[in-house]
């Protein structure tokens, strides 16, 4: 378990395996670097008895990093421009983005 800030910095070292850097813009501010550890989800769908894979790109970051995240924000990753489509804390400094490949 994470407990303090400096463990929420040391697990986010960008040198350690799965981590890595990508562009983080906020609405209406500069991009900047933030380390993530990125995830590319498959859900099942069921749309009128059909069942279908769903792509869910989503990354955790340090909640210091992205302190007032929305919707309204982007990120970029290998030139990839994802959208945040939900932001969600969980109280121990980690933040998790979901994003989307479409512009809201």
């Amino acid at each position: 378990m994470i407990n303090t800030q400096d463990e929420v910095d040391a697990f986010f070292d960008v040198n350690d395996p799965g981590r890595e850097s990508i562009q983080y813009v906020e609405y209406g501010a500069a991009s900047k670097p933030i380390v993530v550890i990125w995830d590319e989800q498959y859900a099942a769908t069921s749309v009128e008895g059909l069942e279908a894979m769903n792509f869910k790109p989503n990354a955790l970051c340090r909640s210091v990093d992205v302190p007032n995240a929305t919707d309204k924000d982007t990120v970029v990753r290998n030139s990839q421009t994802y959208y945040v489509i939900d932001v969600r804390p969980d109280g121990t400094g980690i933040t998790r983005l979901i994003f989307s490949k479409d512009a809201p």
